[in-house]
């Protein structure tokens, strides 16, 4: 009697765990696990595949660089993505938004974003075999690096921020790439 009990209390934890609704990030959130200004530190050499068949090559970048890196399965990478959007509109003569996904298949990724945001303007690429962000020892999902176009990290944030937020970073990514 006692091991069923505990079962059920098991299944109903594991239930109310796995529910589906997602936190709004766009409010004051206790995700913001870390903000680190990387001072003349180079973003790592990558040659990262995007959705359009291209690639970014992280050794030359064109224009200052704002990357997500973030997986299906992240409640909060989802619920901040329409802001990213929103910004990338804003920005998108001055910032190259690109979300890369961490570890999971192309075609996963590919049908994801195809049901949930078809009329995304940011560019969306693949670690399939998990080597970026082996390689950036990425601890959480979202982690974004805020990256000047001479490739030098200007910010990294880990944890889901709220449009204000990101506003705040990539206004002063362009700051620092003029100079100011």
């Amino acid at each position: 009697m006692k091991i069923k009990f505990l079962v059920v209390i098991c299944l109903i934890v594991s239930l109310c765990a796995c529910s589906t609704k997602q936190a709004d990030v766009s409010k004051d959130h206790p995700t913001n696990l870390v903000s680190e200004t990387k001072d003349d530190s180079k973003f790592p050499a990558f040659n990262i595949p995007l959705e359009d068949g291209t690639s970014l090559d992280t050794t030359k970048l064109s224009k200052p660089t704002f990357l997500n890196i973030w997986a299906t399965w992240c409640g909060y990478c989802i619920v901040e993505m329409p802001d990213i959007d929103e910004l990338c509109a804003e920005y998108k003569d001055k910032v190259d938004f690109i979300l890369l996904d961490g570890e999971e298949p192309k075609k996963m990724v590919d049908d994801f974003i195809s049901e949930k945001f078809p009329n995304h303007t940011y560019k969306i690429g693949y670690d399939e075999n998990g080597d970026v962000t082996r390689s950036l020892n990425i601890m959480g999902f979202p982690t974004t690096y805020l990256i000047k176009s001479d490739g030098t990290v200007a910010e990294q944030l880990i944890g889901a921020r709220s449009k204000e937020e990101y506003k705040e970073s990539i206004d002063n990514l362009l700051a620092s790439e003029n100079g100011k």
